[in-house]
């Protein structure tokens, strides 16, 4: 069930950061969500599609990780 009453809560996880032992003052957790129609307070959003197929993807028992950054960062140095 939503918890906003958008689209965007229907389908979603949570990002493990700043936990189990949180530092103060540097927030706690960050929500991936479907898109809910505007900005969010410091979650991450995707297309509806894209967070489906990204749930059916996710198994917490591999330990997955998630990259918040430019695509760029990946790719490693620039030659």
């Amino acid at each position: 069930r939503a918890f906003r009453g958008d689209q965007g809560f229907l389908h979603g996880a949570v990002i493990d950061f700043n936990r189990p032992n949180p530092i103060r003052g540097r927030g706690f957790a960050i929500f991936l969500h479907a898109n809910g129609g505007g900005a969010t307070a410091g979650c991450v959003s995707i297309g509806v599609k894209k967070m489906k197929s990204l749930l059916r993807w996710l198994d917490p028992a591999k330990s997955p990780t998630i990259v918040i950054g430019r695509a760029s960062w990946l790719k490693g140095p620039s030659r």
